[in-house]
């Protein structure tokens, strides 16, 4: 199957969507101000009348050593139940001040913001994330552990790992490229990754013209699109410059040489304890991403409400139907 290739959603890609549709499979959209008390302008559910759409940027502070923000978490699980989103991405942040036993306090809060959902999330890297010294080994054990506790998936942001490599092995400033090591590769649960992220068009294992610099997450990405085979999509986020210098042609022209040039697969592909009937390996038409069907609500892990004391019911998860 191709690879299914979606663009980061922008104002400036505006003249794209409405001339070409079709070129992409989905969108991935930040939920930013729509989870905030004071709503604002965001294009999310326009967009799902139009397009598949993911999201990230939601903003609950996995990392942060403040009270979950249940009232944000609710408004998140309302937001995925009326707009049917691919997935529901949520970055790891550094922590601003040091937190003891980081990882069951992330772990805490993965369950908790599944528990809302209703659904399995993926968590991404943040550049900077570390638990304990800085070695891209411990931040991928860590997050290999953190998807086996809670059954969530992985979103690797493959800007973020080549900067922490660099930032790691080149403390000096004095080499522009890095990639993570074949050993920092090893700690990481290749099964637990469902998407990844990247800032420019990859065509032949080399980042476009309109690369800031030359990282070579190209490399990284032919990499990890040929052994994670639970992969379920390629967001490309372009920024506003790129995607005004490169135009909407050049921009079709992107996609499609990505994925001519990425590793396809067959098959269907679904996370853990999904309801949705396995497929036949064969083909699937453009738009189609595995585990979904158009229309059909993200529900792909139901978890169990925590064992011990109900929470209040100001910060319970909310019943069926948002």
């Amino acid at each position: 199957m191709t690879q299914n290739l979606g663009l980061s959603h922008h104002d400036a890609l505006e003249p794209l969507l409405a001339t070409h549709p079709d070129s992409l499979d989905f969108l991935s959209v930040r939920t930013g101000s729509l989870l905030d008390d004071a709503a604002g302008d965001d294009a999310a559910p326009a967009l799902t009348e139009r397009f598949r759409v993911a999201v990230h940027g939601n903003y609950l502070g996995l990392t942060s050593a403040d009270a979950f923000d249940s009232h944000r978490a609710r408004r998140l699980a309302s937001l995925a139940d009326q707009c049917v989103f691919e997935w529901v991405a949520e970055r790891l942040e550094a922590p601003a001040t040091p937190i003891p036993d980081l990882l069951d306090h992330v772990v805490e809060r993965v369950e908790r913001l599944q528990d809302f959902l209703g659904a399995s999330v993926l968590v991404s890297n943040g550049s900077g994330f570390h638990n304990g010294p800085a070695s891209l080994e411990s931040s991928f054990a860590f997050l290999s552990a953190l998807a086996g506790r809670t059954g969530c998936g992985l979103l690797l942001d493959l800007d973020a790992l080549c900067q922490d490599a660099h930032a790691i092995d080149r403390p000096d400033g004095n080499e522009t490229s890095s990639v993570p090591s074949a050993l920092a590769l090893s700690a990481l649960n290749l099964d637990a990754v469902r998407a990844v992220a990247v800032s420019e068009f990859v065509v032949d294992g080399t980042p476009s013209a309109h690369a800031p610099r030359d990282d070579r997450v190209g490399t990284l990405l032919m990499q990890l699109t040929a052994e994670c085979r639970r992969l379920r999509g390629i967001t490309v986020g372009l920024s506003p410059e790129a995607i005004r210098a490169i135009g909407i042609d050049g921009i079709v022209a992107g996609l499609e040489g990505m994925r001519t040039a990425l590793p396809g697969r067959a098959g269907v592909v679904v996370l853990p304890g999904a309801t949705t009937r396995q497929a036949t390996a064969a083909p699937r038409p453009r738009g189609y991403l595995p585990g979904h069907g158009r229309g059909a609500p993200m529900r792909l892990v139901h978890c169990a409400p925590e064992a011990e004391t109900p929470p209040a019911a100001s910060d319970a998860p909310p019943t069926s139907g948002g």
